[in-house]
């Protein structure tokens, strides 16, 4: 009796987790589907009053993408206020390719990671596929006499 449970308990768990793996997948690739490519990507500049607070860190930026691939939305969550403001503006100038099968919007997070150095004369933006740029910044030496 009892193994005869236990294989009406196992039945049933199969019956149940292979179509919930079969909808996870099938999610996992459709969402792989949606995201557009990158046509053009412009990278954020640092803004001077932010190199003077010492502001850095990572702005998420969740953009909505219209049929033609354009930026129609942009809202910066997290980091600094005054890294926000221009990872949005940097964010609506962006393009993705054009939607198919009658998709009318997507929605995409883009990332931007501020990084203020001192050991390196040398400004360094890095596209980081598919949504990411770090911009690295080195603030020049205030001299005082």
């Amino acid at each position: 009796m009892k193994n005869h449970i236990k294989k009406i308990c196992l039945l049933l768990v199969l019956l149940f987790a292979v179509p919930m793996v079969a909808n996870a997948q099938n999610d996992e690739s459709k969402s792989k589907e949606q995201q557009p490519a990158v046509i053009k990507a412009v990278a954020p500049w640092y803004p001077h009053i932010a190199v003077v607070a010492k502001a850095e860190g990572k702005v998420e930026v969740k953009v909505t993408v219209n049929s033609k691939g354009e930026v129609a939305e942009a809202k910066a969550k997290g980091g600094f206020k005054l890294l926000q403001t221009v990872s949005e503006l940097v964010a609506k100038k962006w393009l993705f390719e054009s939607a198919k099968d009658g998709v009318k919007e997507r929605t995409v997070t883009l990332i931007f990671v501020f990084r203020l150095v001192s050991d390196t004369k040398l400004e360094e933006v890095v596209f980081k596929p598919p949504y990411e740029v770090e911009l690295t910044y080195y603030p020049p030496e205030i001299v005082t006499n």
